[in-house]
């Protein structure tokens, strides 16, 4: 049961992110993957700098992809609680993996 909503995927898998590398050994192990029916929600405290450099590279994922910032932003400081929220709250799936 999706909650009625049309086409929505199965499984959310969320990465929240405020580190400069390692982003495409995920995209990439992802794109291995054999079940791909799931949608990719990048929850990025680096967002207003990295979206346009990497967003050719989301685009040619095979699967639905967020590439989303982090609700009420307060970089520098790392919050991993605030960008794991704003992932879950991007995510459209019945389950939520991080």
């Amino acid at each position: 049961m999706n909650g009625g909503r049309v086409n929505a995927p199965r499984v959310s898998v969320v990465v929240p992110t405020w580190r400069l590398g390692g982003l495409d050994v995920v995209t990439d192990a992802l794109t291995r993957q054999s079940f791909q029916d799931f949608e990719l929600v990048v929850a990025d405290m680096l967002h207003r700098w990295r979206a346009p450099v990497i967003a050719d590279h989301l685009a040619r994922l095979p699967f639905p992809v967020k590439h989303v910032p982090v609700d009420n932003d307060i970089f520098p400081v790392a919050s991993p609680f605030r960008v794991r929220n704003s992932g879950i709250r991007h995510a459209t799936g019945e389950r939520i993996v991080f």
